[in-house]
């Protein structure tokens, strides 16, 4: 089959077919759907017009940030196997709270006095929270 143009193609590893559009000088662009078909070539042109939008949330997790740990601490056993469901949904607020203010912030440069800092900002008792919370260890700076 012939590809429109600016158009490419391929199987991913899981046997999925991609398809791109990538314009000379510009970002490629993953568009929806099979080529020629109506939600394949509204997306193009929508495409090739510049009026393509980038889904929200598809940022990359950066390495050595809280997101990064927030996002590493999800996944481990201790958080999936060792708390109830309850805790885990409310772990999950506090911490996603914590993530939208300090999400990008790398880990090594936060030291006790700002990690404090943030602490004095919260009601006494979400600090005493934060700071007497069973898998709480102190900074070592």
């Amino acid at each position: 089959m012939k590809m429109p143009k600016y158009t490419h193609g391929y199987i991913t590893r899981h046997g999925k077919p991609c398809f791109y559009m990538r314009r000379p000088g510009q970002k490629k662009v993953r568009l929806p759907g099979l080529p020629w078909s109506p939600e394949f070539m509204a997306a193009r042109e929508a495409a090739l017009n510049g009026e393509w939008i980038k889904h929200e949330g598809t940022k990359r997790i950066v390495a050595g940030t809280v997101n990064a740990a927030i996002v590493s601490y999800y996944q481990t056993s201790a958080f999936t196997n060792g708390l109830a469901e309850a805790t885990q949904k409310t772990r999950r607020a506090i911490l996603e709270r914590f993530r939208e203010e300090h999400g990008d912030k790398r880990i090594a440069l936060m030291h006790k006095k700002a990690l404090q800092t943030i602490l004095d900002k919260k009601s006494p008792a979400a600090a005493l929270g934060w700071r007497n919370g069973k898998n709480w260890q102190p900074c070592a700076a």
